[in-house]
């Protein structure tokens, strides 16, 4: 029954996808177009997939997004691969980011204390943003419940996606990959111990395809949590550019 079901929901993401895309014959489009006309759940999800397919647009394509990563990270770690199709993710440096790199602040000698200082948790704040997530393959029929997953996290609907990845835990193939992502949504709603969990599963996990995102983010949640020396040591390890301007924070 459950595989019937997630059947018909592809089925459905297909054809709307072929319906933003203007690839329905006229005669299903006008069918199409009269159903929706009465039925709002199905406007909604239209309307979801019409921001998933603007969210791949605006990241551009593919090779553009390689060439961020080799401008920012080095080419090692930038390539992605998902049950063998490529994808492709990487960090916003925003200007906002670089720019607070070069700022001198004042500190007052609590980055080594075990109890979270104001200047750890302002480091947070200043350069903790969600990974953008992955590009979602236009028909990913395998792996179909966790490209879906992702559609709620691109839309910001963080709690949504962590319940449709977490009933993939014992199920899903890319354990790194879904650990990770599950890491990152929870940081984001601010579940500091899960985040720290997912984060250290995907961690431990061999041939993690985002190992350098990973130590960047758990340590970040080490940082919040007030355990700077371990979230020192995860900064040092990983290679996203985010991760140095952290240290030099931490130590200037």
């Amino acid at each position: 029954m459950e595989n019937m079901e997630n059947n018909n929901d592809f089925q459905q993401f297909e054809k709307i996808e072929k319906f933003l895309l203007n690839e329905l014959p006229d005669r299903e489009k006008l069918a199409f177009e009269e159903e929706l006309k009465h039925d709002k759940s199905l406007r909604e999800r239209v309307e979801q997939v019409r921001i998933m397919i603007q969210a791949i647009e605006r990241e551009g394509m593919q090779d553009k997004i390689r060439q961020f990563h080799e401008n920012t990270i080095g080419t090692k770690g930038a390539q992605k691969h998902l049950g063998g199709k490529h994808v492709f993710t990487f960090h916003r440096a925003t200007p906002y980011l670089v720019a607070a790199s070069v700022l001198i602040l004042v500190t007052i000698g609590l980055f080594w204390f075990i109890s979270p200082s104001p200047n750890n948790n302002k480091i947070f704040s200043e350069f903790f943003e969600p990974d953008p997530g992955l590009i979602t393959p236009m028909s990913a029929r395998s792996d179909y419940l966790f490209y879906d997953g992702m559609i709620d996290y691109k839309l910001k609907d963080y709690a949504i996606a962590i319940s449709k990845w977490e009933a993939l835990k014992d199920t899903f193939a890319g354990s790194d990959t879904l650990n990770y992502f599950l890491g990152v949504a929870h940081l984001t709603l601010e579940n500091d111990e899960q985040a720290i969990e997912y984060l250290q599963k995907a961690l431990q996990t061999p041939d993690n395809e985002f190992i350098h995102e990973t130590r960047y983010y758990l340590g970040l949640a080490f940082l919040k949590q007030g355990k700077t020396n371990e979230a020192i040591k995860l900064f040092e390890e990983s290679e996203i550019a985010e991760s140095k301007l952290v240290l030099d924070r931490l130590n200037n």
